[in-house]
């Protein structure tokens, strides 16, 4: 690992004064003794958990809260964990902001856990909703719960009118993404694929229209349709080659062709 100039252990001392300060009751000079700890250009071992536990302190204190909330829906958000986006998603339900606790409720769909997620929601009034974007995660996370609850047809009719009537909305993309996955875990491919084509063609070279392609590929390997995996993997190579997860996905076509015994494949890949 690579130190600051200053040294990781300076970092760490500042991050204790902080907890100091939190302590005492100066939550203003403790987020910024945070702040100089955590400001680094490169990841060292122990920042993950102390982002963790000054976003805990931050949501305490009135000045600090909303830097300790934009934390939290980060993690709900983007964590590959469950552990962590369910804590996320805790605390989001409590917030009175009607977009925390659809964060919240989104994050507990990703987790399998629809009947929390569906308790959640229904503290949302969508009446009170104004904001296009508000509305439009609202359809999202409703599609999302229907479809959870078995009914697939509503669900992804919900889905699909978020990039109808907002498709300027980055919740657009998520819920097509999401529709996309749900077909190919269902294993109907050929619908997931008329969802990606509409995807690519909205949002062209869009993050999600990438993960959406992954997600066919996956599928097809996970049901055992090793030819059609290979199919799906080597056409999101030619369309994404330059994505920063395509290196990834290679490797789990390399494990692919060796579960399959064919190592020269798996070699080539």
């Amino acid at each position: 690992e690579r130190a600051a100039d200053d040294g990781s252990w300076v970092r760490l001392a500042q991050f204790e004064l902080g907890m100091l300060l939190m302590d005492a009751g100066h939550p203003k000079e403790a987020a910024a003794a945070f702040d100089n700890a955590l400001s680094l250009d490169v990841e060292l071992w122990w920042m993950d958990q102390y982002r963790k536990e000054a976003a805990t302190l931050y949501v305490k204190y009135d000045e600090t809260r909303p830097k300790g909330m934009s934390y939290f829906r980060d993690v709900a958000n983007n964590t590959i964990f469950i552990a962590p986006r369910l804590a996320a998603a805790d605390l989001l339900a409590e917030s009175p902001a009607p977009e925390d606790r659809m964060t919240a409720a989104l994050a507990l769909v990703r987790s399998r856990k629809y009947p929390e997620a569906a308790r959640v929601a229904a503290t949302v009034a969508p009446a009170v909703l104004s904001e296009p974007e508000a509305i439009a995660q609202w359809r999202h996370l409703t599609g999302a719960l229907l479809i959870g609850d078995s009914n697939a047809a509503e669900g992804a009719a919900m889905l699909e009118s978020v990039a109808v009537d907002y498709p300027q909305s980055e919740w657009a993309r998520v819920a097509m993404l999401h529709l996309a996955r749900t077909l190919a875990w269902r294993e109907r491919y050929g619908d997931a694929y008329t969802v990606l084509t509409r995807l690519e063609e909205m949002y062209p070279g869009s993050d999600e229209a990438f993960q959406a392609r992954l997600s066919i590929a996956s599928a097809y390997a996970r049901n055992d349709r090793y030819d059609a995996a290979v199919s799906a993997y080597e056409a999101l190579f030619a369309t994404y080659p330059d994505h920063p997860e395509t290196p990834k996905a290679r490797l789990a076509l390399a494990n692919l062709h060796r579960q399959m015994k064919k190592v020269d494949d798996a070699l080539k890949t």
